[in-house]
């Protein structure tokens, strides 16, 4: 998975991503870590789980229902 796509996720998590033009923003840095993110965590994991599961069915070469989708 590509980071652009990790991150979106992680966005829609809800986790406080930093400006690009923030001054206090740690170089290299693109998630403000400084917060708990417990909720924010358990919600990517289920948000990356649905992607992998997407991805899989997309790219399966015999069709959902072959791959274990749409029981």
């Amino acid at each position: 998975m590509k980071r652009a796509k990790m991150l979106q996720l992680a966005e829609k998590a809800g986790f406080i991503l930093w400006s690009k033009d923030c001054e206090w923003r740690p170089k290299g840095a693109t998630i403000d870590w400084a917060c708990n993110y417990d909720k924010e965590l358990k919600k990517f994991v289920k948000l990356l789980e649905e992607e992998i599961e997407y991805e899989r069915v997309a790219n399966c070469p015999y069709g959902a229902n072959l791959c274990g989708c749409g029981r």
